[in-house]
This record gives structure tokens, sequence and C-alpha cells, in this order.
């Protein structure tokens, strides 16, 4: 029987030596637990206790590095941090889920700023950073964490194909479990897939992705079961009407009923036909909403998504994006702000103006928040608009813009930094890439690092060879469209996600969706 007793003992430490003084707790009979912990080491225990000493020693009193950030590229990181005065080098802890400790793998004798390479792609990374001092170790700092960008190739072929059988088929009847019609954005859970099968007027769900061509899915939601594809009318609580976007978040799901003009909240991720928790746009789930110009009312809306508590809604018809600083509870909850218009009920493309400006929409049919900025495909106008922070008043102008060459153009190109009028309606962002389904120049495209400068070329393209190509379902890249697709063309792709490595692409004319396999 070991027992057990504890000793605290206070050590000033000469300057010269470790340039702080350290107060360490010593427990007789435990083992050194390094999780968490900061280790006074050996060099003081073995001349007082010996080698063999059971003893664990705990630092209290070393400062950790702070502001430790971490930015994402290409299959690498970059982790810098403010330096601890005294330390003679740093080492990082890191892992691929969260609550890093002592006891996960390291990198020593490291300095800030740290390129850690050769890692996947799509890898989630977290870290903590500690100091190092005559061989001792100080506090952990706090846990940061980022995505590595997954490395794609201009026309690449994709690996997946769900809605189809293989590659080659366009066929968009009739309805079953494993076909589509029309399709729009798709959403993933933790291992769940929902798929917005607009023409079928329901979403298709999948408990796994799917890594076979064809794979049907396992239950369907808004319609009865997967040979069904009426419209209710009026609507329901388990109906849809030309469902878009998708979003899901802590366990909910968020519907954007288009031609019902209203939106759905699922308060847990369904996987059956169940009924919907909340609607906004109208009061219940009987009524498809009228599309009028106020706080409560939506027209058209096609665009949803939820970030760190709060709903962005692409309102298309009303011409605006409409923001809920916590996600609804009750039926027809008003927003908070608005962006795009100046107020709540001014609903013109533009403003009523003959061109764009910072802080006017045009027919927005996409929305995407990470938490910190706030992404806005502005169809219409041919761009894509971007909000460093959420905005929190009305009316508050972009500050950074994609697909035009300043804030007041509105031109159709097919080139690395333009866009088709019209044609934009979705955009993913993993904290590290960004990437926009270019509709009408069927294609899309990727940036491999965040954006910075309006106008800025994109990195890689898929659906085409090159930049200036723009036909839909092109193979042989000669400017006429094929009578069939293949693995690597696109028509209208409209939806795109990522998810680790995998890159999830509506394929609306081909009726498909398609996943591609970054590196």
């Amino acid at each position: 029987m070991i027992l057990k007793s504890k000793i605290y003992i206070c050590l000033i430490v000469w300057p010269i030596l470790l340039g702080s003084n350290y107060c360490s707790r010593f427990e007789w009979g435990n083992p050194c637990d390094p999780n968490g912990k900061e280790y006074l080491g050996s060099l003081f225990l073995k001349g007082i206790l010996g080698d063999s000493s059971p003893y664990c020693g705990v630092q209290y009193g070393s400062g950790a590095p702070t502001q430790v950030k971490v930015v994402g590229g290409l299959n690498k990181t970059t982790i810098s941090w403010q330096n601890v005065p005294g330390a003679s080098s740093y080492k990082i802890y890191w892992k691929t889920s969260a609550g890093v400790t002592r006891s996960d793998s390291s990198i020593g004798n490291a300095s800030s700023p740290y390129v850690h390479s050769d890692l996947a792609g799509g890898l989630s990374v977290y870290y903590r950073v500690v100091s190092v001092g005559a061989a001792l170790e100080g506090a952990l700092s706090e846990e940061v964490n980022t995505v590595t960008g997954a490395s794609f190739s201009n026309f690449q072929n994709a690996d997946i194909v769900i809605g189809q059988p293989d590659f080659v088929t366009k066929i968009n009847s009739p309805v079953t479990a494993a076909n589509l019609n029309y399709p729009g954005p798709i959403t993933v859970s933790g291992n769940k897939l929902y798929i917005s099968d607009s023409r079928n007027h329901r979403i298709l769900g999948y408990h796994q992705i799917p890594t076979t061509n064809g794979a049907p899915a396992d239950f369907v939601i808004g319609q009865p079961d997967f040979v069904s594809s009426g419209l209710a009318n009026p609507p329901t609580a388990t109906s849809f009407s030309s469902p878009w976007s998708i979003a899901s978040s802590n366990e909910r799901l968020f519907v954007a009923d288009t031609s019902n003009n209203r939106q759905l909240i699922y308060n847990s991720l369904p996987t059956a036909n169940v009924n919907a928790d909340v609607v906004l746009g109208v009061s219940n789930f009987t009524t498809a909403g009228n599309g009028t110009c106020s706080s409560t009312d939506l027209s058209s809306s096609e665009g949803v998504s939820t970030a760190n508590g709060k709903l962005f809604v692409a309102d298309e018809g009303n011409h605006r994006v409409l923001i809920w600083n916590t996600i609804p509870t009750s039926h027809y909850t008003p927003a908070d702000v608005v962006i795009g218009q100046p107020d709540f009920t001014s609903c013109t493309a533009n403003r009523g103006g003959p061109t764009p400006t910072a802080n006017t929409l045009a027919t927005p049919g996409g929305v995407w928040g990470d938490g910190t900025r706030l992404f806005v495909a502005d169809s219409y106008n041919g761009r894509l608009l971007i909000w460093n922070t959420i905005p929190t008043t009305n009316g508050q102008p972009a500050d950074l813009v994609l697909g035009q060459s300043s804030m007041e153009s509105a031109v159709s190109a097919a080139t690395g930094g333009g866009f088709s009028l019209g044609g934009v309606y979705n955009i993913f962002s993993n904290g590290t890439q960004l990437v926009v389904g270019d509709g009408n120049n069927n294609r899309v495209l990727i940036w491999d690092s965040f954006p910075t400068v309006n106008g800025q070329s994109a990195d890689k393209v898929l659906g085409q060879s090159n930049f200036t190509n723009n036909v839909g379902n092109d193979d042989s890249q000669t400017g006429v469209s094929g009578a069939n697709p293949t693995a690597r063309t696109l028509a209208n792709p409209y939806g795109v996600y990522m998810v680790g490595n995998q890159l999830f692409v509506d394929d609306y004319d081909n009726h498909r969706i398609l996943i591609f396999k970054g590196k």
C-alpha cells in the first residue's frame, strides 16, 4: 500500500537560470500526469529526492504565450504567437480534435511564425504553444484551430456521383430514392448528408456520405415516400415547394422553402418526414407567404446559413439579406438587421439606383457566414460581397467584392476574377479556402487562400480546363456542349459545400451531385 501525503514547496530560482519564481506542489505516491500540467521537471527533484522519486512537480508560475494565431494553407498551417521574455525556444502541441494536452503530438525547438507542413488536405488541426527555458516548459497557451486547404486541379474528375448511376447519364425520372430532379445545395451535419431535391419538392437524406455512385437515400423529408413528388396546397408543416438552400448547426436543420416564401426550422435533425418546429415569413404552417416587404415577411427567399447562434437569410425577391441575432423559437419572428436596404420596408433592387454600390443587392440567391465574416452571392449583380465582420446595423456596406473590379461594376465575364450575371447563387468557405458556384459559366471557382482585394482572381476552376471556357458539358473544350455529361463537366452548378477534403457540387442541369476529392 502506498501512503499518500502532500508536501508543498516554494522554490526561488535564480533569475539567471529561469528568470522567474516558481511555486511547485509535489504529491507522494502519484505518478506524473502530464495532461494540462506544467512540469518543474526533475532538475531540482533529483538533487533533493533522488532519481527514483515518485514525485510529480507542477509549475504554477510561468507565463503562457499570448496572441496565438493559426492560419490554414494548402496542406499546411502557420502558427504565430507573442514571445515570452526569457524563453529560449517553444514547443507546439497539436492534434486533429479539440482538447490538446501535453500527451499529444509535439513539435520542439519552434519559433514564431512556424509553418506546419505536409499535412493532409481538409484537416482540422488544433494547437497549444508553450515556452521553454533551461529545459523547463511554461504554461500551455489557449487552444487555436484551423482547417488545412485541400488541393484541387483544373478540370479535375469527380470521384462520386449522387442522383445518377454513372457519370454519363442525365435523367430526372422516374422518382426514386436514387434520382434527383434539378437539385439544389446540400448540407452535412456529423455523418448525415441532406440534399435539396428542388423539383421533387423534397429533401433526400443519407445517414452516411455515399462512397459509391448512384447510392439511394436512406430517408426523405417533404414527401410521404420515395416515389412521391406532389405539391401540397395549402402547404403544411411537412411539405415544401421548390426548396433551395439548406443548412445545419447544433442539431438543427434550416430549409429555404422558396416558393412558399418561408423558412422552416427543425429543432433536431430529422431522419423522417416529421413536422418542422418553427416557420419564418408567415405566421403558421398552412399559409404561403405573399412576399410583403417587412421585417417578418419573405419573398422567394433562397439562401440560408447559420453560425454562432445567428441566422442569415437571403431574401431574394426583396433584394436583401436578413439577420436574426438569435435563432428564432417562435413563428413569424422579425429579423434584427437588414443589409442591402436602408430599412425593413425598402425592397427595390440596388435601392432603385442604376448601378450597384457596396450597400445594395439585386436578387441575392445565397448567403453564408462563419461567425466572423458574412458572404452574400449577389446574383443579378454578378458578384460576391464579403463583410469582414457580421453586420450589426441596417444597410451596412460590404468590405470586399469578388466577380467585379469595383463595388459599382456589374458586368458578365468568364475570367479568373469575373462571374456571369444572374448565375452566382451559392458560396462556401472552410475558413481557409473560398468556393463559388458560377452557374451560368458552367464552372466552380476556388480561391486557395482568402481573397484580400476586389476582383481577385480564383486559383482553380472545376468544370472547365481554363478560366475563359464556359460552355456546359464541354468535355472536349471546343466551345460546343456535349450531349451527355462526363466526370469533369458541369451544367449550371449552383450549390457548393466542403467537408474535409471533399467538395460537393450541385450540378443542377445534369440532375446530380458530384463529390470531388482534394489532396
